[in-house]
């Protein structure tokens, strides 16, 4: 991981660390009425010392008005709710589905979601409720986050505040020693492919949270 072009490393608990910053950002927009819209490592500035923001509000709206433009902007559909794959009026826990996408972003230093399926071919996945598999890098605790936030019902989903709660109890037996590694490097024009990602569309509007 390289921050300015700076070699870092990144370890499991720094993985919880970014996790509850982010995970408190969505209680904030919680408390807001307020619906991010793209959760995903893309959106998260990270600095040296490993403070985070949540940012890319730019697809952000209130979710007690469900306007159309709300569900249907355009994001990258392998991050994306099942609700939000079927048109249906988004919330918070819509966020939280694609938080889950994002710790799994970070155990595996950038990798796309669901690598073996076709971005066309996501939702029929998903309504098969089939999920991703536990990467090597991702212990048990940090994978049963993740499927807790990948429920099919948003209902079952964890709200914020539990997920915060989560994370900083696993954290405290989480591994600060052993250095996160890529299998390989991530060639920008195969990830895009793999991921969904028109990387045209990644420049815009970063207000920070």
């Amino acid at each position: 991981m390289t921050m300015d072009g700076i070699p870092y490393d990144f370890t499991e608990r720094q993985v919880y660390k970014v996790g509850q910053q982010v995970a408190a950002a969505l209680e904030f927009l919680q408390q807001k009425k307020l619906f991010h819209g793209d959760v995903a490592a893309r959106n998260v500035l990270i600095q040296s010392d490993f403070t985070a923001k949540l940012c890319g509000l730019g697809l952000a709206c209130e979710t007690d008005t469900y306007g159309t433009s709300c569900v249907r902007q355009i994001v990258p559909l392998k991050w994306q709710a099942p609700e939000r794959l079927l048109m249906k009026p988004p919330s918070i826990k819509a966020d939280i589905w694609s938080f889950g996408i994002l710790l799994y972003e970070m155990i595996t230093l950038g990798a796309p979601p669901f690598p073996e399926v076709p971005p066309s071919h996501i939702l029929q996945h998903l309504q098969r409720k089939k999920v991703m598999k536990r990467p090597s890098t991702c212990q048990p605790a940090m994978y049963g986050i993740m499927k807790s936030c990948w429920r099919w019902s948003a209902t079952d989903r964890p709200p914020p505040r539990e997920l915060i709660k989560r994370l900083q109890t696993a954290a405290k037996s989480s591994n600060d020693q052993v250095v996160l590694q890529v299998p390989e490097l991530v060639v920008p024009e195969l990830y895009a492919d793999v991921a969904g990602v028109d990387l045209r569309s990644l420049a815009r509007d970063y207000t920070v949270l």
